[in-house]
């Protein structure tokens, strides 16, 4: 049996520590064993002893801002303790932030447990260097895309060194989420009113502001609903505010619903007509995969991960990111078209379950593990 030590530079229980969370459950015990180190307490930490896998809690904040620096050494020893009581053979960064953490904690430990770099956004080629992506002894990105970004680097990274491996849900978690009250009544949404549904954390990056102003130049006739499922970061507060503003401008006062971050998603899955994804950028999508399971269709930026997920024409509709009035129209396609909202969403339903289930992301992983644990480090 090996050993699997995940760091995971964030506890909020968004789309990389989701995925932790479900891998590290899925793995055959027979031949892994996890093991986590978490920023802070929180959602992650909580789920994981639920689950019996042990979490510490290390200060792993972000390598290279200034106000961290004190807390490097102290850090990398608490670490390189843990690699040494839990005996640990493989050291998976959940996220690269973390991935210097991982690097000098090894060395501190005197291990030889390889390193595996998950890399689920863009990172571009400062970053690739600043966080030593290159120290990796392998790095794991959740889309083609991203790995076409990491290969357009080749003269800081290895190219033998990537590899993708898409993420993958258990959908019957989702199932087990059940309906615990009437949310069109608790958010005052109609019953004849199409609601439009958004999963994330309120940023640029996901770009709310582009999806309020595709609702906004809907023709008169369609008056659809937007709920929104996230917080607002502290760095994102600016951001937030504006989306706010606009959600309660006079042509949309009443129809946008800021439902904050919501640990069971399902039962608003269960209630929209469609979700809208208008993120600037996006390493793959996991929301996608979540409509996708109950049959909702999607609209997405093409973009990153996105169309590696959502075919286009086929389990959903595509636009340009950051433009609105293509966004627009594809809602007004398939609002306007209650067939082939179903249809897509049934096409979009055989798709996830088929390509990006948990047991086949598991399946890879554990193959990786075994890979890169059975052949020595590269310097």
């Amino acid at each position: 049996m090996k050993n699997v030590l995940y760091l995971s530079p964030s506890v909020t229980m968004y789309g990389a520590r989701v995925m932790l969370l479900q891998l590290a459950s899925a793995l055959d015990p027979a031949r892994f064993r996890p093991v986590a180190v978490c920023l802070t307490e929180g959602g992650l930490t909580d789920e994981l002893r639920r689950r019996n896998i042990p979490a510490y809690v290390v200060g792993i904040h972000p390598w290279r801002k200034g106000k961290n620096l004190w807390r490097i050494p102290v850090n990398t020893v608490r670490i390189a303790n843990i690699i040494k009581r839990e005996k640990i053979d493989i050291i998976h960064c959940n996220d690269f932030w973390a991935l210097p953490w991982a690097l000098a904690a090894r060395w501190w430990a005197g291990s030889a447990a390889p390193v595996i770099c998950h890399v689920r956004n863009p990172v571009g080629e400062k970053r690739v260097r600043n966080y030593k992506l290159q120290q990796a002894d392998k790095i794991v990105t959740i889309s083609h895309a991203l790995r076409a970004e990491l290969d357009h680097w080749s003269k800081v990274m290895q190219d033998e060194k990537i590899v993708t491996i898409h993420d993958g849900l258990d959908f019957s978690l989702l199932d087990a989420q059940k309906d615990t009250c009437d949310l069109r009544k608790k958010l005052n949404i109609p019953s004849e009113s199409q609601i439009i549904l958004q999963v994330g954390h309120i940023s640029e990056r996901k770009d709310q502001l582009t999806l309020l102003r595709a609702v906004q130049k809907l023709p008169e006739s369609f008056k659809p609903h937007v709920i929104f499922l996230g917080d607002v970061k502290p760095h994102n507060r600016e951001f937030g505010e504006e989306v706010k503003r606009l959600g309660e401008s006079p042509q949309l006062a009443g129809r946008v619903h800021f439902a904050g971050f919501q640990a069971e998603v399902a039962p608003y899955y269960r209630m929209c007509d469609l979700l809208a994804i208008p993120s600037a950028e996006e390493g793959l999508g996991l929301v996608s995969l979540e409509a996708m399971h109950f049959a909702k269709p999607v609209v997405g930026s093409n973009t990153g991960g996105i169309p590696e997920v959502v075919k286009d024409g086929e389990t959903g509709l595509l636009h340009p990111p950051g433009d609105a009035a293509a966004l627009s129209k594809v809602v007004e396609t398939l609002l306007n078209d209650v067939e082939t909202m179903r249809s897509f969403g049934l096409a979009g339903q055989v798709r996830a379950h088929e390509m990006f289930s948990l047991s086949t992301h598991a399946d890879n992983m554990q193959n990786l593990y075994d890979r890169i644990s059975g052949s020595e480090r590269s310097h």
